[in-house]
């Protein structure tokens, strides 16, 4: 078994947070947060992805009917609209280079929200065209994820993960 003192505490520490504080976020933390995501691998250093910050509490209210009435987001000081800005090009193995990149951009991200002592959840559960409609996202960009971003008002427990060898085979693919 791996020992998670060896893994990168934000790692073990990540957390989906469901509740805030309603305390602004330091802008000098957004930065940091950012510049993480900033730095986060994308195909061929395309490096096309933007992130628009929400912190006006009255759209991030407006935001929960376009993201499936998830309540819990309206406790949320700040949302972060990952956003695909160009959707055109498609990797060798057939999977949309946006897709991947803004994933990678919001890891990075929620892990330096954790060092931040911040908190984040991964928000799927959305509408892209009342999103885009609410934040003025132009139609041929694509929002992949949105993130909640604060301080946590909850203690949530880590949740029960498999078995480490439930994940992985060696040399050839096996149930």
């Amino acid at each position: 078994m791996v020992e998670p003192n060896k893994i990168i505490p934000e790692i073990v520490n990540r957390r989906s947070v469901r509740e805030y504080k309603s305390i602004p976020v330091e802008w000098e933390k957004i930065e940091r947060i950012l510049e993480a995501g900033r730095l986060a691998p994308t195909a061929k250093n395309r490096q096309e992805w933007k992130v628009l910050i929400v912190n006006d509490k009255i759209v991030i209210q407006k935001m929960v009917s376009a993201c499936a009435d998830q309540t819990f987001i309206g406790s949320a000081p700040i949302l972060l609209v990952a956003i695909s800005t160009d959707d055109s090009y498609t990797m060798r193995c057939g999977i949309k280079a946006g897709n991947v990149d803004t994933s990678l951009v919001l890891e990075n991200i929620a892990l330096q929200a954790v060092k931040e002592g911040l908190g984040t959840c991964y928000i799927g559960a959305f509408y892209q065209k009342p999103v885009k409609e609410l934040l003025s996202i132009p139609k041929d960009k694509t929002v992949i994820q949105i993130l909640t971003l604060g301080y946590p008002n909850d203690k949530t427990q880590p949740r029960i993960r498999k078995d480490l060898k439930e994940f992985y085979s060696l040399n050839s693919y096996e149930e």
